[in-house]
């Protein structure tokens, strides 16, 4: 949600041209394991396409959604997993101990680095309101490749040190690429996240 791991909000919540050329806003660029820090259900609300001009009929990707759309149900329930037992490590076991992450400023940011930064938050975190992902479309851009949008919401209570508790809101659009392996599809690459935004409840939302 969902929301990413690397923020430059400290207080923050820690990612076809067949069918679409939708491209939000750029943003963060996120290990794909990363979709999930925040995500706990998967919504589905729209898998509508834009079909460009072809010679033959449109292939019915309706079998490959549904595939895309289980492994991401089942990053989900990961995620949730790690989020209930408070432990950043499972976020990041699927990451090789080389992944490092360039920040919008250039950073790079290792894996201890990131599983240290998504623990702080973990740690700060009392109590867990809601932790929602809502797939908005699943793109074609070949036979073989997918692109994955997804809107995901994330509302906690945190304890920042030396402060009283306080309910924090955040919100992004992640990018996700999905390649197919033999049968199955799978999470590859880097996760874009697009229009990030964060807030403490107690504060007036911004346009």
């Amino acid at each position: 949600m969902p929301v990413g791991v690397i923020s430059q909000d400290v207080n923050a919540t820690v990612c076809s041209r067949e069918e679409s050329n939708r491209r939000p806003l750029s943003g963060v660029v996120m290990p794909g394991r990363l979709l999930i820090a925040a995500l706990s259900s998967i919504v589905v609300a729209s898998c509508a396409t834009q079909s460009a001009p072809q010679s033959g009929p449109t292939p019915d990707r309706g079998a490959d959604r549904a595939a895309i759309l289980a492994v991401v149900e089942s990053q989900a329930r990961e995620a949730g997993q790690a989020w209930a037992a408070r432990d950043a490590r499972l976020m990041f076991a699927d990451l090789p101990d080389s992944t490092v992450v360039r920040t919008p400023d250039g950073r790079a940011i290792t894996k201890p680095a990131m599983i240290a930064d998504l623990q702080r938050r973990m740690d700060m975190t009392t109590r867990i309101d809601t932790m929602q992902g809502q797939v908005d479309s699943i793109l074609f851009p070949s036979a073989d490749e997918a692109v994955v949008w997804s809107s995901q919401r994330f509302v906690r209570e945190m304890t920042v040190p030396g402060q009283q508790p306080r309910v924090r809101v955040s919100s992004v659009v992640h990018e996700q690429r999905f390649r197919r392996e033999g049968m199955r599809w799978r999470a590859v690459g880097a996760i874009q996240e697009h229009n990030q935004r964060a807030r403490w409840a107690d504060e007036p939302e911004r346009p």
